[in-house]
């Protein structure tokens, strides 16, 4: 997580001037950034702006050291984060009140920044040039250590800061910017010259001149100690030219070597050279640098550090070529004069994979006017020489066989075998372990594919050669040897069983298997087994035409003693292929049936029924009666009912329109219906049309005496109010604010608490309403939305009433006036 913000305040840093206080730092130059001069709400806006950037953290590392961030300034950076995370506060700044009141100039810094950092990833071409990638590793960045030892060819210069420790009997610290002079100050002691020099070197000269301000330091009887190190590491200006994807002048860390810069740069472009980088230092070639050596041996030979002013030449490549397909690593690749071979490129690209076709190879060539192809034997490939622009595709093996036979079927080790001379069928069938017990003798398939690809089939007597009776075929090569099983030549042969056993199912069939063999298989036979009723179905076969005409299966019955047992006949009944065995169920034989009683009776609950002519009111004496706060009015019975969902519901909408009596069914989506009792009716005439047969799952649900009327639908103000016998339908509606404007009134209904629905008559040209009891809900329905009628259709029917009245008119006028004659 301390990496992650890290970065983040590291890409914040380069998104404007206006954070590095009021330092004129430029656009591209970050050596002048002091860490002390950030306020904490400057480094608590870097998440915000660093989130947007994209840039990931090789890339921002990458990006600071390109732009002279100082080493030093990063870690100082990262210690005040760790700081502000941890809730510390001892960190404090210079000038808190420095804040920015414009980000003028912003974008384009981080732009150039992000740019510089994160060249754009190739496509095309350019992702097949071995290394190009190398470049755009985020994983990989090249970045110099910050911390290493200074490193023993570290030459001192301008912008470096020496830091001296003396501790003992004198106690000082020093920190020692070495000027544009090459010097550094000590007080008392004046400038002491250390450009040029070694850290080792530097410091044997700056401790030489302390032996005379600290005595303790010199004698064999010193009591002070000094040590000399580097602190902040100066910055370097280097130059990228040539074929680079982003040429020009970089400011990188004096510890940055080339490899550093390249990766600053972007790498080589599509037709820069890896094999020939030059370093370039006052006006000499230094060292040419071979990226392939780091590439395939992971060396780092001419990686020099770099110094102030240096040139990176990057040239245009000389030679490549292509090699594609079968080879395990495929790309384009750049070959000097020297090892222009194809060997060689073979070699770079990792060799053959196991797959390669390696007894020729085709070399793709561009002449000046048109394209050659050259063919390599195998003896010719190492030392072919290529020129640019060849290309090398490497082909596979092809996908068959010179030696091999196939055998499958009934043999004990089935699979392919290699076609040495002269062998024979029942050679082969030796080397597959032999023959299963289970193979069909009288019949094998020998499949031989001809020289022009045609099938042939070789039947063979197994039995006839296998006894020796007749001589063994001698195999060609891609036989294929198929031996059957006397079970893949007939039918799968099976039994079923069904009804009252514990595992009914189908079961394979077995020779001399009775049905005392199977029920046993099955598990037994249930408790609710028939004693008299056991029942196979057997196929017709083999029957005269005219005997069996209109015959489908042969039926034989049995019967089971007390013991659950078969009789003797049919213990000794032996079972044929497909027959099917059916057990039936007792006809006495019932489960227990339960139906519940919830609410105001003494005794709520479960009940099993005695019998299928157990009524409501029977399990109502059984549950000890109605306590005396039951409203039996609002009884429901809940049942649930069988059968498809959606035909049953429109059955009951149905009932509901049709139906002139009050007691109705209340429709609901669910597999359980409420079904609109008259407990009081019940009650009083026990056994009679209003109590019902109990079934099982019923429930039936008694409430407490209920208080209120709910009204909804169609209404200004739908609600539920008190309920009072004196109070009239339409007393209730205009408790409610009265019928909506699109209310339907004729088809207002009433559902009682017990689940019955009443529904509104119409008497000539008045409604009569039901009656409302107390836990009624009235319901008013809404009219159906009407299409407005356009101008067209207002014209036409206006004309049609028009011409109507006319005729009417017409009528009367002319009966009128034979009733005047």
């Amino acid at each position: 997580m301390v990496s992650r913000i890290f970065i983040f305040c590291l890409a914040f840093l380069i998104c404007g001037t206006s954070l590095f206080g009021q330092s004129d730092i430029g656009s591209s130059d970050l050596s002048k950034v002091k860490v002390e001069e950030l306020s904490n709400s400057q480094i608590r806006q870097i998440m915000q702006r660093a989130e947007q950037s994209g840039m990931t953290e090789s890339q921002m590392n990458a990006a600071l050291l390109t732009r002279g961030m100082s080493p030093a300034e990063l870690q100082k950076l990262e210690k005040r984060l760790n700081s502000m995370r941890a809730g510390q506060t001892s960190i404090e700044v210079a000038d808190r009140n420095r804040e920015v009141s414009s980000s003028a100039g912003q974008e384009d810094i981080f732009s150039s920044i992000s740019e510089a950092s994160s060249p754009a990833r190739p496509t095309g071409p350019a992702r097949r040039i071995f290394g190009y990638e190398i470049f755009r590793n985020e994983n990989l960045t090249f970045e110099p250590s910050l911390n290493i030892p200074t490193p023993p060819d570290y030459q001192i210069g301008p912008g470096d800061e020496l830091v001296v420790d003396i501790w003992g009997a004198s106690q000082q610290n020093y920190q020692l910017p070495v000027s544009p002079e090459g010097t550094v100050y000590i007080e008392n002691l004046g400038p002491i010259n250390v450009n040029g020099l070694t850290i080792e070197k530097a410091s044997d000269r700056i401790l030489h001149r302390l032996r005379s301000i600290y005595s303790g330091l010199a004698g064999p009887d010193r009591n002070t100690y000094a040590e000399v190190t580097l602190g902040d590491a100066r910055t370097i200006t280097v130059h990228m030219i040539g074929e680079v994807n982003l040429p020009g002048t970089f400011t990188i860390s004096a510890f940055a070597s080339v490899f550093n810069a390249l990766y600053a740069s972007g790498g080589p472009s599509v037709t820069g050279s890896f094999r020939n980088i030059e370093l370039i230092r006052n006006n000499e070639l230094i060292a040419t640098l071979d990226m392939y050596d780091f590439l395939l041996k992971g060396t780092l030979e001419n990686n020099i550090r770099l110094q102030d002013q240096d040139i990176i030449k990057v040239n245009h490549y000389h030679t490549r070529v292509d090699i594609t397909g079968e080879i395990k690593r495929p790309g384009l690749y750049e070959l000097k004069d020297h090892e222009a071979l194809l060997g060689k490129l073979i070699e770079f690209s990792g060799g053959f994979t196991d797959k390669a076709f390696q007894k020729r190879l085709t070399v793709y060539r561009k002449t000046d006017t048109e394209r050659k192809i050259v063919d390599l034997n195998k003896d010719e490939i190492n030392a072919f020489n290529l020129i640019d622009g060849d290309s090398i595709p490497v082909s596979q093996i092809l996908q068959r066989f010179e030696n091999r036979v196939t055998i499958d079927g009934a043999v004990f080790r089935p699979g392919e075998f290699a076609l040495n001379g002269g062998l024979t069928l029942s050679e082969l069938i030796a080397k597959a372990e032999g023959l299963r017990e289970d193979a069909f003798l009288q019949r094998a398939l020998i499949y031989r594919t001809g020289d022009d690809l045609t099938l042939e089939i070789i039947p063979v007597d197994l039995r006839a050669v296998m006894g020796g009776q007749e001589p063994s075929i001698q195999l060609q090569k891609d036989d294929m040897v198929s031996i059957s099983s006397i079970f893949d030549l007939k039918e799968e042969f099976y039994v079923a069983i069904t009804g009252e056993v514990n595992q009914r199912g189908t079961y394979p069939f077995m020779e001399n298997s009775t049905l005392e063999d199977l029920i046993v298989m099955a598990g037994g036979l249930k408790e609710s087994a028939s004693l008299s009723r056991v029942e196979v179905a057997r196929r017709q076969k083999e029957a005269d035409a005219e005997e069996s005409r209109g015959m489908i299966a042969e039926i034989f019955y049995f019967d089971i003693n007390k013991s659950l047992e078969l009789t003797e006949e049919g213990e000794k009944f032996i079972l044929e292929p497909f027959d099917q065995v059916y057990i039936r169920k007792s006809p006495g034989y019932e489960t227990e049936q339960v139906i519940t009683l919830t609410g105001e009776v003494e005794f709520p609950g479960n009940y099993s029924l005695s019998s299928k002519k157990e009524r409501i009111s029977d399990l109502i004496a059984r549950a000890g009666g109605l306590t005396y706060e039951a409203y039996p009015a609002g009884a429901r019975l809940i049942r649930k009912v069988e059968g498809n969902r959606r035909v049953r519901r429109r059955a009951l909408e149905s009932l509901v329109r049709e139906s002139e009596d009050p007691l109705v069914f209340d429709i609901d989506d669910e597999d359980e219906q409420a079904i609109g009792i008259d407990l009081e009716k019940i009650l009083e005439s026990p056994g009679s049309k209003y109590d019902l047969f109990a079934r099982k799952g019923d429930r039936i649900e008694i409430p407490k005496e209920m208080q209120t009327v709910r009204l909804t639908g169609a209404l200004l103000y739908p609600i539920t109010v008190r309920y009072d016998k004196r109070y009239s339908f339409n007393r209730y509606i205009s408790m409610s604010g009265g019928f909506a404007q699109d209310a339907k009134k004729s088809k207002a209904y009433v559902i009682y608490a017990n689940g019955s629905v009443a529904k509104t008559t119409n008497l000539l040209f008045f409604n009569a309403y039901p009656k409302i009891e107390p836990g009624a809900e009235i319901m008013v329905p809404r009219k159906p939305d009407k299409e407005r009628m356009s101008t067209q259709e207002a014209i036409g029917i206006s004309s049609a009433l028009t011409s109507m009245a006319l005729i009417i008119v017409t009528i009367i006028n002319t009966i009128g006036g034979g009733g005047g004659g």
